[in-house]
């Protein structure tokens, strides 16, 4: 008897087991009837046959170098593989081995015909695989276009049902806070911490994981737009975070991905918040030995994987930078008269910003357009007037409005319009410690209340905080370079010591 091995696959499309023991059935009546042993089986189970990266196939392959077998057997020359140029290579191997493939169910002859046959066949067989593909590429295309749902992972937030993709009543709220608290500053495990303490955990009941959290922050569906085969729809999947949230959540986590050297470590206080008054990007704390083996502690714009500087900035001495900043924020709060004087020119200023906002301005502009439409479009319904778009306009504009309202509400919180004297007093005193020498007092000092250092050569500024709810992540260069404009244009003198204000922070300005 002539020794045998079988083969069976079944790859994903609407077959599953009950394919694999009808292939093997076929298989082992045909050993059975042409004197053939089976000495062993391979199995690929939804796997396709379009490539050779199949787990039994390659074993099979490697197997056949022992010589212990004189055939593979299979049900069909498409179990065997869908891509004619694969095929003839894995074949070629085998017959080099004395080892040659047979079709249970195709008769093909050992004759210069058989070889014309088996060549039509796999052409068929790549041909029907490659039009099967594009084939259901068009019809999700299709279904795409018509906003409908083809299934897989369904992202927090939303759930699907009849074919289509809608809001989560629940989820969605969670999620959008997500993204705004980021936003804002917080940390992953901080956001974790506040949804665990208020008992909101994840589908499976099991609180959410940073790994998840992080995830959400690269799945654009929460912008409404789905990517597949390179092209993206924005119809199926409704808009839960704004592109203005999502731009800044994109920009921190961005660099949060970026190593800045020893960001993490508690001996650079000042990184994360400290900025190239040059070009505008982070600065970095770095060490490096000198005379006698001391070691010196400085900042520097300067990459430490790449080892390349960013520019011409110099450096500058940890130590000394860190006494000048602390030194400035104990000077501020050294009495109440230079409080209550910072507080009421904060108040001003913040008041002014808030009249002349024109994104809550164009935003609710916007909305009672919305809602004047939604009006009409009632009238005409409860006039008798309905067609076939009446519904998905409605659905449409509900939606553009609901959007409006969670982006005015997100504009209002950032910059509190109803801010009050007396929130801005007690938030400028709780923040001083008095004893600044130790670095958990000032790290924490730092966390909550200088938002950003400016480094410029022969001079630093120092931008504060005013409101505990405003903690922004990296800042971007823009806003770097409008800070500067405005600290050297627009400075209030107050006690000898010069102040700038702008919509969401206060600064002074120190000599180096």
């Amino acid at each position: 008897m002539k020794p045998a091995v079988i083969y069976a696959r079944y790859s994903c499309d609407n077959q599953n087991e009950q394919s694999i023991e009808g292939q093997m059935r076929v298989c082992r009546s045909y050993a059975e009837s042409h004197d053939m042993m089976i000495v062993h089986e391979y199995i690929d189970r939804a796997m396709s046959g379009t490539n050779d990266a199949r787990p039994a196939f390659q074993q099979m392959i490697r197997d056949s170098a022992q010589r212990e077998w004189q055939a593979v057997l299979v049900y069909k020359l498409d179990r065997f593989s869908r891509n004619k140029y694969e095929s003839t290579i894995h074949k070629k191997t085998l017959r080099d081995r004395g080892i040659a493939v047979v079709s249970a169910m195709e008769n093909i002859p050992e004759s210069p015909e058989g070889i014309i046959l088996e060549s039509l066949l796999e052409g068929m067989n790549q041909y029907y695989s490659m039009e099967l593909a594009q084939k259901v590429k068009r019809g999700m295309k299709e279904n795409f276009l018509k906003g409908l749902y083809m299934g897989g992972h369904v992202p927090y937030g939303y759930y699907a049902k009849d074919k289509r993709v809608y809001a989560h009543e629940t989820e969605s709220k969670v999620a959008q806070e997500i993204f705004f608290k980021y936003a804002q500053g917080y940390t992953v495990p901080e956001i974790i911490d506040s949804l665990t303490a208020r008992g909101i955990r994840f589908r499976n009941g099991q609180p959410f994981t940073m790994t998840y959290i992080y995830r959400m922050f690269t799945i654009t569906k929460y912008i409404g737009i789905l990517t597949h085969d390179g092209e993206t729809y924005d119809n199926v999947y409704p808009r839960l975070i704004s592109e203005e949230i999502w731009e800044k959540v994109q920009r921190r986590h961005k660099e949060n991905a970026v190593d800045i050297g020893v960001k993490s470590s508690s001996n650079y206080l000042l990184s994360g918040k400290l900025y190239c008054g040059h070009c505008c990007r982070p600065m970095v704390g770095l060490s490096a030995y000198g005379c006698k083996h001391k070691k010196y502690y400085y900042y520097a714009c300067h990459r430490p994987r790449e080892k390349v500087r960013l520019c011409d900035m110099k450096t500058i001495d940890r130590d000394t930078l860190h006494d000048k900043v602390f030194n400035t924020v104990c000077r501020l709060f050294a009495t109440n008269e230079t409080i209550q004087a910072l507080a009421d020119m904060i108040l001003k200023e913040h008041s002014r910003a808030c009249r002349d906002n024109t994104s809550l301005q164009v935003l609710e502009a916007q909305l009672e357009s919305t809602n004047r439409a939604i009006d009409n479009i009632m009238k005409a319904i409860e006039a008798g007037i309905i067609t076939d778009q009446t519904k998905s306009r409605i659905e449409e504009l509900n939606r553009t409005a609901s959007q409006l309202r969670m982006d005015i509400n997100l504009e209002k919180a950032r910059l509190r319009p109803d801010l009050e004297l007396s929130e801005v007093l007690t938030f400028l005193r709780s923040q001083f410690y008095g004893e600044t020498q130790d670095n958990e007092i000032r790290k924490a000092l730092l966390k909550t209340f200088v938002r950003a250092v400016i480094y410029d050569g022969d001079k630093i500024i120092v931008s504060f905080n005013y409101q505990e709810q405003f903690n922004p992540a990296v800042i971007p260069p823009d806003e770097i370079r409008t800070l500067i404009a405005v600290a050297e244009e627009k400075g209030v003198v107050f006690n000898d010591t010069a102040f700038f204000f702008t919509s969401n922070s206060f600064g002074t300005i120190v000599p180096t």
